[in-house]
């Protein structure tokens, strides 16, 4: 008579020594990775940054070269201001750069965010971690209470990026004529010429002047 043999799989576990030898080589590798990661996040994010810029900045040289090689206007009213009183300097101004070079890059214009309805400025116009991640630098950060300290609430929009002020300017003193603007080849060292720039964001904790409520 044939005799049956059973073969049982035996199951082998973590003895406690084990466990705890492998939980302390997890926390050295995160002892040295962590803080590793850490430093990369500032660059990375400056390098999201610096790709927004570019995207805009590239658009800006699409829009001029079918405009008579002049640049958008910055957005300000006929006498300087941001939201206007007047001739425009509004987010609906058709002339502004917020209009007229979103949709070079795949964007909305801000007149469109503008009017698109809500109560919530945060919820309808770009905004850090919310709509229009290529109108905010990554590093762009504003808490509701922050936001409360804009002007209107941010009712006009958070800006991020700015054009240059200045590039309207006719001479030191004269702006030109809304709604023109200079030539790019009028300006004599382009290459030294800031176009667009990461602005002051927040109005609590980026105070740059008297007028931190205009963010």
């Amino acid at each position: 008579m044939k005799q049956r043999h059973t073969h049982l799989s035996v199951i082998r576990a973590f003895t406690l020594i084990e466990l705890l030898v492998v939980v302390t080589l997890l926390v050295l590798c995160a002892c040295v990775l962590l803080p590793a990661l850490a430093r990369t996040r500032p660059n990375v994010r400056t390098a999201q940054c610096v790709n927004n810029l570019k995207q805009w900045s590239t658009a800006m040289q699409l829009y001029a070269n079918n405009s008579s090689d002049s640049p958008p206007r910055d957005g300000m009213s006929a006498t300087g201001i941001y939201p206007g009183s007047g001739i425009d300097g509004t987010p609906n101004d058709s002339n502004a750069w917020f209009n007229l070079l979103p949709q070079l890059i795949g964007d909305n214009t801000l007149q469109s965010y503008y009017n698109s309805g809500g109560a919530d400025p945060k919820l309808i116009l770009p905004f850090p971690g919310g709509k229009g991640q290529v109108w905010q630098c990554p590093g762009a950060y504003m808490s509701d209470a922050d936001a409360a300290q804009v002007a209107g609430g941010g009712v006009n929009g958070f800006f991020s990026y700015e054009i240059n002020l200045d590039l309207k300017k006719q001479d030191a003193s004269v702006n030109t004529a809304y709604p023109l603007m200079p030539k790019l080849t009028s300006f004599q060292k382009p290459a030294a010429t800031v176009f667009l720039f990461d602005d002051a964001f927040n109005p609590r904790t980026e105070i740059v002047n008297g007028s931190s409520q205009f963010n």
